[in-house]
């Protein structure tokens, strides 16, 4: 097996349509008897976000739920999907199984540091010999779902992630800080260029916490 180093990729597949239009409605709703068709009458992206920013400020934050984002996650470490299935309150989760999938000849993450050249030339063939056990166990009859138990937490996995602005701003606060491994503090801020990318104006509601 030669070296199969697998950089982390994240893109936004599926979305609210109108987030911050629809997170507006929501919170205008809370006071306006009339219903949402007179509201639409009122609507303007600057009325949005200037509400958006109080109810922020105010920590009603149950009408961020009112958001929806689909992210797919490709060359994920199995040990940092340990740490972002941690995340359960507004998230969901549809991951790689070892179970039904063979992974022999797999993609891993590199270690983010190596005490010296050797070092990392001696992770590179620890991949390879457990590669090499995995397809031998295999090929002798045992079962997939026994023989993963050898595949190591730098194994990459791809997955499908579902969540909301409330999940996504607690997963940001907790997650951003330098306490968190480098590949984790990664996802945080893709996550958030992603969604400013796609919903212009949510800057000036939610700040990256850095």
């Amino acid at each position: 097996m030669t070296q199969k180093i697998k950089e982390l990729q994240i893109e936004l597949i599926n979305s609210s349509p109108n987030t911050i239009k629809g997170m507006w409605f929501a919170a205008r709703n809370c006071y306006e008897r009339e219903g949402l068709k007179k509201l639409e009458l009122t609507y303007t992206p600057e009325k949005a976000i200037d509400l958006l920013k109080n109810v922020y400020k105010l920590s009603h934050l149950s009408i961020f739920e009112q958001s929806f984002y689909q992210f797919n996650i490709n060359g994920l470490s199995r040990s940092c999907l340990a740490q972002m299935t941690r995340h359960r309150i507004g998230w969901s989760y549809a991951v790689q199984s070892q179970h039904f999938q063979k992974h022999d000849d797999f993609s891993y993450k590199s270690l983010e540091q190596y005490y010296s050249d050797q070092q990392e030339m001696n992770y590179f063939q620890l991949m390879e010999d457990i590669n090499k056990f995995y397809k031998d166990a295999l090929a002798h009859g045992i079962p997939r779902y026994i023989a993963r138990e050898v595949l190591p937490n730098s194994t990459s996995v791809n997955m499908i992630v579902s969540t909301n602005l409330r999940a996504l701003d607690n997963f940001w606060k907790l997650r951003s800080g330098k306490e968190n491994t480098p590949e984790i503090r990664k996802v945080s801020r893709k996550f958030y260029n992603l969604v400013i990318e796609k919903d212009k104006g949510l800057e000036e509601i939610i700040r990256y916490p850095c």
